[in-house]
């Protein structure tokens, strides 16, 4: 009795450190679980932190983006630079003041730029507080048409002793608007009657049509070499595709991004454009300039501070010798100020400020076919009465002034028949643009180059076209896909480099 009792103590002991040791190890799994969570939190919050002060400096990238583009836009010929002895306006209300920065360069590019964002940020209204931390953003004076960018980014604040830090240096430049369609509308879009839209010799067959609402057909026999689309309703009746030899019908199509057309921006800019400077320099720049009653001016260009049309060199007015080709009505095109040009008028470039321009017929056409560049601009955003080409009758088969750029108008543009705008087989040609609706009427010729109609402004009562759409009825009409036009530029980056 005494033996079984040692032994069923003996068995005790045995299990009592078999349950320590299990213990022991679970204790460790655990305590190695917790240092393994551990770890894990601290490394994702120092991942979450990273990601959140590049996407900081990001938004920096995007704010100084978004004042360059206003500026090329507003024609600022030296850019938005960041900061400013004025204060750069960025994201909250207190501007970034403090000189100008000239451009970093050399083998230490990235560490001038690290401390010149570093002693930004500690200057009132330079840091910025954003959607994923603090950034702080430099942009260097320069041309407006490229230039380096370079940010900042720290999350969660700058004064956190554990904050992430990020900096970005991104290159970009303004490149020309690219015209992807023959013909690309904002608003409705007609298509009347026999229209046949085809591309230039050994171009690729892409001459598409587009618009970015609804689409009708209307005694329609409709050759296009490409495809037919809307982002609105579209009809189902088909067309030829003659590139393809089959038919098809329209589809729906996502948005088309459109450029901004705006006559002043372009004005500020012409200097920088090869062929509008080279017309500054011949003296074939003339602004028309609408005054009280019949009075009017002929100015050349400002080439000394071209902010505003009108204030160069006075070329003539009303009392001058009419030799210009030039007449004047008070109340004309959509009963605003019109300048009619004749076939006597000069090859150049003609800006009606504030008015409307139309053609005449009528006076002795020059020896040499002409080459004219016609941009109208509204008096105030949106003037129906003003901003508007009327074009007729007078052929520019040799193409226009300035390269890729025909007609212009702030407001509508109608294009009436018997024309010949450039040539298919150079080829040359030219851009037809409209800030709101554009027509084009039966052509006996053809025209060449793009169309472009940004449906900016509401309809209105007494527009030059008033019927709420833009129509294309009976044209013929090439498009070059290779031409660029000179008007508008978006910003690409060239270069994205993180440090």
């Amino acid at each position: 009795m005494q033996q079984r009792h040692l032994s069923v103590r003996s068995d005790s002991g045995a299990g009592l450190i078999l349950v320590m040791g299990i213990s022991l190890v679970v204790f460790s799994l655990i305590a190695t679980a917790l240092m393994i969570a551990t770890s894990s939190l601290r490394q994702s919050k120092n991942r979450t932190d990273f990601e959140l002060s590049l996407a900081a400096a990001e938004e920096g990238v995007d704010i100084a983006f978004a004042r360059q583009q206003d500026a090329f836009d507003q024609g600022i010929s030296t850019g938005y630079a960041i900061p400013s002895p004025a204060g750069a306006v960025l994201k909250s209300a207190t501007p970034c003041a403090a000189p100008e920065q000239a451009e970093f360069s050399g083998a230490d590019e990235m560490g001038q730029a690290r401390a010149a964002l570093e002693a930004l940020a500690d200057r009132p209204g330079c840091l910025q507080q954003g959607a994923s931390g603090q950034f702080v953003v430099i942009r260097p004076a320069q041309t407006v048409n490229s230039g380096t960018i370079y940010a900042m980014g720290w999350s969660p604040s700058r004064a956190d002793a554990n904050a992430s830090e990020r900096m970005l240096r991104v290159d970009y430049i303004f490149s020309p608007y690219a015209p992807q369609h023959a013909i690309l509308t904002g608003g409705d879009l007609a298509i009347d009657g026999s229209v046949d839209i085809n591309v230039v010799p050994n171009a690729p067959p892409v001459a598409g049509v587009h618009t970015n609402a609804d689409l009708t057909f209307t005694n329609q026999s409709l050759t296009v070499c490409g495809s037919v689309s809307g982002t609105g309703t579209v009809p189902t009746t088909t067309y030829s595709n003659d590139c393809t030899g089959t038919t098809q019908a329209p589809t729906q199509q996502p948005a088309v991004a459109l450029p901004l057309i705006r006559p002043l921006s372009f004005y500020r800019r012409a200097t920088t454009v090869s062929t509008a400077a080279d017309a500054i320099n011949q003296n074939l720049w003339f602004d028309l300039c609408p005054g009280s009653g019949t009075n009017f001016t002929i100015h050349g260009y400002d080439t000394v501070a071209p902010n505003e049309p009108c204030q160069g060199p006075l070329l003539g007015d009303q009392n001058s010798p009419i030799n210009w080709g030039v007449e004047y009505d008070p109340s004309g095109t959509a009963g605003g100020p019109t300048f009619a040009l004749q076939n006597a008028a000069k090859s150049g470039v003609y800006y009606a400020h504030g008015a409307n321009l139309t053609t005449k017929q009528g006076g002795q056409a020059p020896a040499t076919p002409p080459r004219r560049t016609l941009i109208a601009s509204q008096a105030s955003s949106c003037d129906p009465a003003t901003g508007n080409i009327e074009y007729t009758h007078f052929d520019m088969a040799d193409g226009p002034y300035i390269r890729n750029l025909f007609l212009l108008a702030e407001g509508d543009l109608w294009v009436g028949p018997n024309l010949k705008l450039g040539n298919p087989q150079t080829p040359v040609g030219g851009m037809f643009v409209a800030g709101d609706e554009v027509e084009m009427n039966t052509s006996s010729q053809g025209s060449v180059g793009a169309v472009v109609a940004a449906d900016r402004c509401p309809a209105t009562t007494g527009e030059l076209i008033d019927d709420g759409q833009s129509r294309i009825q009976g044209i013929t009409f090439w498009f070059d896909p290779n031409a660029e036009s000179p008007f508008s530029s978006i910003i690409n980056v060239t270069l994205w480099q993180e440090d």
